[in-house]
């Protein structure tokens, strides 16, 4: 499929000129390729540049032969890669270039371009979307060439490196003599297994009726839409209406033409009536520019939907001044004819196709009654063009980008393809198929995530279901295909609650904004689906901070029930450890004075942190030891071995988790991001004390520096190597020891950027092989946090930690607790009051092993982890006291 070339007449020939051709032609069919050539393929690479001027560069050992001496193109990296040659050619002998491939799984383009041209980057696209058979141009014809040439061609296919591996094999290449053209558009295996597999879910898809507009509302919705506008819906309409109310000043203004530098600001969203797309030049057949220069598709395709076509599409919702759809109009042709695809250094997925397509059917959809059948062509032909090339580079695999159906990349691409076939279905031959494709991913992507959770950040995965649910709704408004229903978008609630704070902002993991509630509005939709008010309450922050603008991306309007009421939850002590991505959380509730322990070990997606084993502490209402600081090692709560990084790749393993009303435990394994063995345990008391065991291999001689980070948010000072910060009324006490009970040196130093964290504390010792360290952190209000010495005592087996008149013992193997208390758990913790414990916990080797505490007058038993006593509620306080009491 290709569509940058004008069509060309049909010739019509005599009899005799029709038998001299076809003599000629088979015997070209029979001749050997013009051997011509100066140099022999090669690979090269390139980034996504988007019709940017970067150097091809050559890749460095890699064959470009298989056994059976063919070319092949592995696609290897994140960018694009090619196969080039130079030929030297006669294009009035033989001026068509053929290429043939052999089955594979790639989607691929042709390009070439003079060797001596000024721009060496400004191939033309000779032949894009191709896949398997022969390929065939006239290069004299659409390159406007004659005579001797030097031409470098390239064969590019570009990706993320998705769940397949890219291969194209050229069977033959050269230059013929003139035969017509024709297309590689043939499938086998995965590629053709994927199609026919999606052609039969495409057969049950029909559009409930044919209309425009019909993503996003129909015509005769509109009076109810007026009246939501007009009432409770008004603060998610706001942008629109005060456009609505500004036409007649607006049409007499003149018009304020988008370019680069304006697009890089926020003023030219004032000016959605008036705002004029770049003009297109005049284009060559074979080229294409970007409107925007250089600007990537996140920062220009992606804000004009967000900014530009959501004012547009609820603007045209809410009135019957056609001036919505003109801009509509104005924008999709006007695109349309910079074919930006035509770029040699275009990719069909991601954002940069994805957001063009839902701009792009947005306009169509909400223009169409303004445009001639002529200019509907033409925008339904930019929008196939798309579409077709982002299907077939989903049918390779890399429609999954990393292999990971859990990332916002993933989600968007296929939101723009599934809109493309719902605006155009019953238009185009293959828009039912896009759009079985994007339900498909959609599906599986919702399968995926068993526990809720997101493998990015909560701001990612925000993000990643804001697209799921765009197409959700368009699928549900175009073919009554409802998927609201899906247990995972309940789930993703969920889990967005449990790592929210007291003001519904994120906790954050794996970047994406810490303490941010980007996105927020998607929570509308899933209140309103699942009747969770919960998740309206979680939703509705962003409103109350910032009512008169509050627009949610145009979002919110079609989501939004005002009339659910939103609850705050109530849950009291909450946990939950989402072990699918290895984010384990204890929570005390969702009050202002909430306390949250976030531990963090497990999966990578598409966006990763050096994070492994990383511990947030949000202590009493106030962030003491919050998240978002950076990406790097040095940036989380985390051991930093011999000055290394973690392995950015290397993702690690939550081992067991353990929640009850009392305590909570988690044991993550690292050993992957740092190269050795690395574990830490969690040991969490609800009542004000978290213990870090880490475990660290550090090796042979000669000793390494192990160093024990912390990034406090308040007033932080150190004395006696015992850590004080004061955050709020909130007092946290920290002290690193090793099992002798020797607290390691610790320095306090500020930091420059104090956005999230005020201060950097380091712990160090140098030492070899297997070690232990403890980290005790004793945090509570002032008034309960004595200013006495801190201090930490070794024992048979266990280390005190005292702070003033509390008193706290670690446990390092089974055995006695106190006087008539024992366990037989290899890690255990409790308080001592009066040398009497009032609570302990308890760990056994492994998530099913047995464990128990011995108290003096019962047994608790179980598996994995258990703590005493049972239920607090379980005697009154005098009958659970007095045996202790008593001579």
């Amino acid at each position: 499929m290709e569509s940058c070339a004008p069509q060309r007449p049909v010739r019509r020939y005599s009899p005799r000129v029709r038998s001299a051709v076809m003599f000629l032609l088979s015997w070209a069919l029979s001749a050997p390729y013009a051997k011509a050539q100066e140099e022999d393929w090669r690979i090269e690479s390139r980034p996504f540049a988007s019709g940017a001027p970067t150097a091809w560069k050559a890749v460095p050992d890699q064959s470009v032969r298989d056994a059976t001496d063919r070319p092949v193109l592995l696609r290897k990296g994140i960018g694009l890669s090619c196969l080039s040659r130079v030929f030297d050619v006669d294009l009035d002998s033989t001026p068509g270039l053929e290429i043939v491939t052999v089955p594979g799984n790639a989607a691929w383009r042709l390009t070439a371009v003079p060797v001596d041209s000024a721009l060496p980057d400004d191939d033309t696209l000779l032949a894009d979307c191709q896949a398997e058979g022969t390929c065939r141009r006239n290069v004299k014809e659409r390159m406007g060439l004659s005579g001797r040439q030097r031409l470098l061609v390239r064969l590019t296919m570009w990706g993320w490196g998705g769940s397949d591996q890219q291969c194209l094999t050229l069977e033959k290449a050269g230059f013929v003599a003139e035969r017509s053209e024709t297309d590689a558009d043939g499938m086998s295996g995965l590629m053709l297994t994927r199609h026919q597999a999606v052609l039969e879910r495409a057969a049950t898809i029909r559009p409930v009726k044919q209309a425009h507009p019909s993503l996003r509302y129909r015509d005769a919705e509109k009076q109810l839409l007026r009246q939501r506008a007009y009432s409770d819906y008004r603060p998610f309409a706001a942008a629109a209406l005060a456009t609505i109310d500004s036409i007649a000043t607006e049409k007499a203004l003149p018009d304020v033409r988008l370019d680069s530098e304006l697009l890089s600001g926020s003023q030219w969203r004032q000016y959605p009536l008036r705002l004029a797309p770049p003009q297109a030049p005049a284009l060559s057949p074979g080229k294409g520019w970007n409107l925007f220069d250089r600007v990537p598709g996140e920062d220009s395709w992606r804000p004009l939907y967000w900014h530009l076509t959501s004012q547009l599409v609820i603007g045209s919702a809410l009135t019957d001044d056609p001036v919505f759809a003109e801009q509509a109009k104005r924008w999709a042709l006007t695109v349309c004819r910079w074919k930006f695809w035509c770029q040699p250094g275009y990719a069909y997925f991601d954002f940069g196709t994805s957001y063009p397509l839902q701009n792009l059917c947005q306009w169509y959809d909400i223009g169409y009654g303004r445009m001639s059948e002529e200019e509907r062509t033409e925008v339904r032909e930019a929008i196939a063009q798309l579409a077709h090339g982002l299907y077939l580079n989903a049918l390779t695999g890399h429609g999954s980008i990393y292999n990971d159906l859990r990332g916002n990349h993933t989600a968007v691409s296929f939101c723009g393809l599934g809109t493309a076939g719902l605006a155009l279905i019953g238009e185009h031959a293959e828009a039912a198929q896009w759009v079985a494709l994007a339900e498909q991913f959609m599906l599986d992507a919702f399968a995926e995530h068993t526990s809720g959770a997101w493998t990015e950040s909560p701001c990612y995965g925000n993000y990643g279901v804001s697209e799921w649910l765009r197409l959700a709704e368009l699928l549900r408004n175009v073919t009554g295909r409802d998927h609201f229903q899906q247990p995972f978008l309940k789930r993703y609630a969920d889990f967005s609650l449990m790592i929210s704070d007291w003001e519904g902002r994120n906790l954050a993991y794996n970047q994406g904004g810490e303490g941010s509630r980007w996105n927020h509005w998607i929570f509308f939709c899933i209140a309103r689906e699942w009747r969770y008010p919960e998740a309206q309450w979680l939703a509705l922050f962003d409103l109350h901070d910032n009512p008169t603008a509050y627009m949610g991306y145009g979002d919110a309007f079609w989501w939004v029930d005002p009339s659910l009421q939103a609850v705050r939850p109530t849950e009291r002590n909450a946990g939950r450890s989402f072990d699918d991505v290895g984010v384990n959380v204890w929570r005390s509730g969702w009050e202002d004075a909430a306390t949250i322990v976030l531990h963090h070990c497990g999966r990578k997606g598409q966006h990763k942190e050096q994070n492994m084993n990383h511990f947030t502490l949000y202590a009493l209402g106030q962030r003491c030891l919050p998240d978002g600081i950076g990406t790097t090692t040095r940036d989380h709560n985390v051991p930093v071995i011999a000055g290394r990084n973690q392995n950015n790749w290397g993702p690690g393993q939550t081992l067991m988790y353990h929640t009850d009303t009392r305590c909570g435990y988690s044991l993550g394994d690292a050993s992957q991001a740092y190269g050795c063995p690395a574990r830490r345990h969690v040991l969490y008391l609800r009542e004000g004390l978290v213990c870090l065991v880490d475990d660290l291999d550090l090796g042979e001689a000669p000793a390494k520096t192990a160093e024990f980070l912390l990034h406090p948010n308040g007033q932080t000072r150190v004395s006696g190597n015992v850590v004080k910060v004061e955050s709020g009324d909130v007092v946290l006490r920290g002290l690193f020891a090793d099992l002798n009970g020797t607290l390691l040196p610790v320095t306090v130093n500020e930091r420059e950027k104090k956005r999230f964290a005020t201060h950097d504390v380091i712990a160090t010792r140098s030492e070899q092989g297997p070690t232990r360290t403890v980290t005790f952190l004793r945090f509570g209000p002032k008034n309960q946090i004595a200013e006495a010495p801190c201090t930490v005592e070794p024992g048979a087996g266990y280390l005190d930690l005292r702070c003033g008149p509390e008193r706290w013992r670690l446990g390092f193997g089974p055995g006695p607790i106190v006087p008539e208390w024992s366990t037989d758990a290899g890690l255990w913790l409790c308080r001592l009051d009066g040398g009497i414990p009032s609570v302990v916990m308890a760990v056994g080797t492994a998530a099913d092993a047995p464990v128990s505490i011995q108290a003096r007058t019962e047994t608790v038993a179980g598996t994995g982890c258990v703590s005493w006593p049972v239920k607090d509620t379980r005697k009154g306080f005098l009958e659970r006291w007095l045996p202790f009491l008593s001579p």
